[in-house]
């Protein structure tokens, strides 16, 4: 409780850092008992827990309530009794079961009380049917966990909750994405190098992704529609993989389902607890450092949707996406994209006159309820403590957006610009945002057959933008 006292966002999650241990504890507890609700419920405990709060604006409420002396000293005691129950949950001689569960519910209670006192409803303290609830109905997830050395997943369906464990182990599956990172960046050595091989190395990407196949997806099929849609939550270095792109050994999986993704079940419910801002389109493009084709990107947006806004060249400025943009209900920006791996949070967009940083994305005034981000590494994200992804798609969600076009890699101009045209003219023609791009990222196959050209590009948070995207 106390993480959410410490007003800076990296701070709180560098606090969680050193509580991580007894989350884990108490799933595998949970987990050894067979208490899937429980077991996820403190899963999701223990991803993007801060993320969630700030989306809620729960720890902004907390830190503007005042409490007074006698509800200080309430809380002091209420804290020092939850640690208690703490340290009994986790002590290995609680091993019956009616004991443990008497010990959870209590726990439970004073969450809340404590909650209560500090004015707010934290999403990090519902139970797992209150996170169920929150979320669309009929629409399967996938959420994904690294326990210690175990890969496992969670997979809620028609109203069930089933958890498959022993996917695979930590080592195995860092190889096998590092052998997929090994693949991408071939690609990166320039056409005159690529184009003579670009078939034995499409065949050699669908090797890694069939195994990865074996290991993370095909163990879930039994709990699974065989197709439809489908929400994926990665866990820890699974957040940069384009699970899409799996391959069964004939097909890849984005011909099975149509794949979104989100940081967090919670997270994924607060996105679709977001109203729907309207106001129409905006487009914002620099074309500098050697982007020509977003001249084009912008246009064709505009010829899509002739009531766009469009702001470009030395008209794409910080002031103008922070200050001067008329509400509006859709932001597309076609720009490069800087990831900072080594500090996110300046992770930023080049505009004409600076790059827009994590730091400024806050400042923006009218946010919007979906933002494109037509830009290179635009989804990338450093993942510290707790499952907290820290990169441009955080910053966009944290400020109350709720959902992403983003990419997971470097993205080529002119393709970019090809599968930004046919998403649009999708969500022109009725599509939701998902199937709209699952559309996009077909055709764009269909040209560039190779994954690394058409899987970069993920949707983040709600599938559905509006009931009229123009409204």
């Amino acid at each position: 409780k106390m993480r959410g006292t410490l007003q800076r966002e990296a701070l709180r999650v560098s606090f969680l850092q050193g509580k991580l241990t007894a989350y884990h504890a108490l799933l595998g507890i949970y987990l050894d008992r067979g208490d899937t609700q429980a077991a996820f419920a403190m899963a999701e405990r223990a991803k993007s827990r801060t993320l969630a709060d700030v989306i809620s604006g729960s720890v902004e409420r907390r830190l503007q309530a005042t409490l007074s002396a006698e509800q200080h000293q309430r809380l002091a005691t209420l804290r020092a009794d939850l640690d208690a129950l703490y340290n009994q949950l986790l002590d290995p001689t609680e091993s019956d079961r009616g004991s443990h569960q008497r010990l959870h519910a209590q726990a439970i209670v004073l969450e809340r009380e404590i909650a209560g006192l500090q004015g707010f409803d934290s999403p990090a303290l519902r139970d797992a049917t209150q996170i169920q609830t929150q979320l669309p109905t009929n629409l399967p997830l996938v959420i994904y966990h690294l326990l210690d050395d175990e890969w496992l997943a969670f997979v809620y369906h028609a109203d069930q909750l089933q958890v498959v464990r022993q996917l695979g182990d930590r080592q195995t599956v860092h190889n096998l994405l590092t052998q997929l990172k090994s693949q991408w960046d071939r690609l990166r050595l320039g056409r005159a190098f690529i184009t003579p091989h670009l078939a034995r190395f499409e065949r050699s990407a669908k090797r890694v992704l069939a195994q990865l196949y074996t290991t993370l997806f095909a163990p879930l099929l039994d709990y699974l529609p065989t197709s439809g849609d489908l929400v994926i939550v990665p866990h820890g270095e699974l957040h940069s993989f384009p699970f899409h792109a799996l391959h069964d050994g004939q097909h890849y999986l984005i011909d099975q389902f149509t794949i979104s993704y989100a940081p967090s079940a919670t997270v994924l419910g607060l996105c679709e607890q977001q109203p729907y801002m309207r106001g129409g389109i905006v487009g914002v493009g620099s074309d500098s450092l050697g982007l020509a084709a977003v001249s084009a990107e912008l246009t064709a947006l505009q010829n899509q949707f002739p009531s766009a806004t469009i702001y470009a060249r030395n008209a794409a400025t910080i002031e103008q996406v922070q200050q001067k943009t008329p509400q509006h209900g859709l932001l597309h920006i076609a720009t490069h994209g800087l990831f900072r791996a080594d500090n996110p949070l300046f992770s930023a967009l080049k505009l004409h006159d600076g790059w827009l940083t994590t730091r400024d994305i806050q400042k923006i005034q009218h946010v919007p309820t979906h933002v494109t981000l037509s830009a290179c590494d635009s989804g990338r994200s450093s993942v510290m403590a707790g499952d907290e992804t820290f990169g441009l798609s955080r910053a966009f969600l944290s400020i109350g957006v709720a959902s992403l076009l983003v990419t997971q890699w470097l993205v080529q101009d002119e393709i970019a610009a090809a599968l930004m045209k046919i998403w649009y003219a999708e969500l022109d023609a009725g599509c939701n945002s998902a199937d709209a791009l699952r559309i996009a990222q077909i055709a764009i196959r269909d040209r560039f057959p190779h994954p690394y050209y058409w899987a970069p590009f993920v949707l983040i948070g709600r599938r559905h933008l509006s009931p009229t995207l123009t409204d």
